[in-house]
């Protein structure tokens, strides 16, 4: 991995000097249209660094000039502190990106209007911050400070002895890798991977020291490692996407430097804690698809490594060479069913394209491997699990309207010594318990011991009734025998399940006019209504009936625009329509 290099200018010993300020994060969410930028900062927690790709910095002497920068949290602070860690020019900002960064010297104002706080799960929140210069005199010219608000109290769940914990690749960024998979119930994919180096890490990318693109896993090798075996890390089974071109260059139609860089093999990890794919690039005689491995048991070898030094207009390589020095296997991980399932056509097992974010790395399923098996380890599988609500329920509105959305909002920690992998779900009851339906559903969710996660259930349209009903927070897991039970409160102060009322929505058109007198004009068949008219398939006002003395219709509903002037009704096992000039 090429190194950074930092260009000593006046702009730049400002922006160092400015990272010992006052940071006030505010967290209202950035504009979606940003969602897509090159230019979004990341902060990971798994190991405290803050990636800023494009900051522009603002001097009146010099005009603007466009840098990368790296921060790092700083150990054991209250309230939390970063430093600056690395700087570099990058003339290919888009001025008109509206997440760029922005240093104004003169103010000492720095603004970062979006940033994608990456838990350790890998899920992705964001934000946006803005830090202030202190005096020109402190002691502390090297450092900034993050203000309490709710964004940085998130951040300050994750301490920086977890962290320490659960690594990341990024620990060992261009140095010898000292984490050991078997602390976490793997084998290790290579013999001395403990100590061996560390020649890639999990997304690095052109503007921060990776030369071809974003990176998508970790690269571990040392000179002349072609030919060592190669590991599986779990028990699992080869999948389909495995190609292995070097061992069946000639069959394959691929040269020496394509088969090299393409050849990889794919295992589906049965883990207890998690389903995921193993992915290992760079291989030679590597197993067959559908093949079953057991943890430790060797899947390939590195394959010779090669560089061209010609290319022909279809970018075939006509001078292939060897290149002992960067003999190494590409390891990855996805979440996920498959590799390229769902990916753009741009992406590859190993390499994105160089303008891909964090975010987007993370949504196609990739991780940071060190991590993830650290945050799924399978040692800790003795014990067992205690799953506890470990906040009260928030939900709005309260009152929940009838054909409008509700969130519901809750807290669930994991007491136990084991991880907990299960379903959960926020459901509606009877006042006397009877099951009504699912405001949401979480499934196959992993509570890591020890800790605590927070969920929220969202339903787009309340249909059910107006009246008196219970909200649970349940849960289900097969491995601990549980089948959607509610979840037992950790403190008295917690209640599951809790009462809920639900109103009915207001609805005064034209079209619900109708609804009226098509059921007053066919009492026979409707019989009574059933709650109160709500917003169904989008565009349509229904209504629930008793079904009548005669039909035993159970449902009408109405185009809100009255479109075709037709109504359409639920009776006799089908849906039915008729002119809407039979209920004028």
């Amino acid at each position: 991995m090429r190194k950074i290099k930092v260009k000593p200018t006046t702009n730049l010993l400002s922006l160092a000097l400015m990272l010992m300020c006052n940071a006030y994060a505010n967290t209202e969410p950035p504009d979606l249209g940003a969602s897509d930028s090159q230019c979004r900062a990341t902060y990971a927690l798994d190991d405290g660094t803050l990636s800023i790709p494009c900051v522009k910095v603002l001097n009146p002497v010099e005009g603007p000039q466009f840098y990368a920068a790296e921060l790092q949290q700083i150990p054991d602070t209250e309230p939390l502190q970063f430093s600056v860690t690395q700087t570099a020019e990058n003339n290919e900002v888009n001025q008109d990106d509206s997440c760029v960064a922005t240093y104004l010297v003169e103010s000492g104002e720095f603004q970062l209007p979006c940033v994608d706080r990456v838990n350790l799960s890998g899920e992705v929140e964001s934000a946006d911050m803005v830090f202030k210069t202190i005096s020109a005199d402190s002691s502390n010219l090297s450092w900034f400070v993050v203000e309490e608000t709710s964004f940085s109290s998130q951040l300050r769940r994750y301490t920086k002895a977890i962290r320490k914990s659960c690594p990341s690749s990024s620990n060992y960024k261009g140095s010898q890798n000292w984490a050991n998979l078997t602390d976490y119930g793997y084998a290790n994919p290579l013999d001395n991977f403990v100590g061996m180096n560390q020649t890639g890490t999990f997304f690095t990318n052109p503007k921060t020291g990776y030369s071809y693109g974003t990176h998508l896993g970790t690269d571990y090798g040392v000179k002349n490692l072609a030919g060592a075996n190669v590991y599986s890390i779990c028990d699992g089974s080869i999948t389909s996407e495995s190609v292995d071109y070097t061992a069946n260059r000639t069959s394959k139609g691929r040269d020496k430097y394509k088969s090299y860089f393409n050849s990889r093999v794919i295992v589906r990890c049965d883990s207890s804690n998690a389903s995921f794919l193993a992915i290992y690039g760079h291989v030679d005689n590597a197993l067959s698809h559908g093949k079953r491995v057991s943890k430790g048991d060797k899947i390939a070898e590195i394959a010779k490594a090669y560089w061209c030094a010609k290319f022909d207009q279809q970018k075939n390589c006509l001078d292939p060479r060897r290149d002992e020095d960067n003999d190494h296997l590409h390891f990855g991980i996805k979440v996920g069913s498959s590799v390229y399932g769902n990916l753009p056509s741009d992406w590859g097992f190993g390499i994105a394209p160089a303008n891909a974010s964090y975010r987007s790395v993370i949504n196609n399923g990739f991780r940071d491997p060190m991590n993830y098996l650290c945050e799924n380890a399978i040692s800790s599988a003795s014990g067992s699990t205690d799953i506890k609500l470990s906040s009260s329920i928030q939900i709005s509105p309260h009152p929940i309207v009838q054909g409008s959305p509700v969130t519901v909002k809750v807290n669930i920690t994991n007491n136990g010594s084991r991880n907990f992998v299960g379903n959960f779900a926020a459901a509606i009851h009877s006042s006397s318990g009877r099951f009504v339906g699912d405001i949401g559903r979480k499934n196959n969710q992993t509570i890591r011991a020890g800790k605590t996660e927070d969920f929220t259930f969202y339903k787009s349209n309340v249909t059910w009734a107006p009246g008196s009903y219970q909200l649970q927070i349940k849960y289900e897991s097969q491995s601990a025998g549980i089948k959607w039970d509610p979840i037992p409160s950790s403190s008295y102060y917690y209640t599951n399940p809790v009462n809920v009322q639900i109103q009915a929505g207001k609805v005064d058109t034209k079209a619900s006019q109708y609804i009226d007198k098509c059921i007053a004009k066919y009492r026979n068949y409707f019989g009574s209504k059933r709650g109160n008219q709500y917003t169904c398939d989008t565009n349509y006002y229904c209504q629930n009936t008793t079904g009548g003395s005669l039909g035993k219709i159970t449902q009408i509903r109405i185009h809100k625009t009255l479109a075709n002037r037709n109504f359409y009704y639920y009776g006799y096992g089908n849906w039915w329509y008729a002119s809407l000039s039979y209920c004028d």
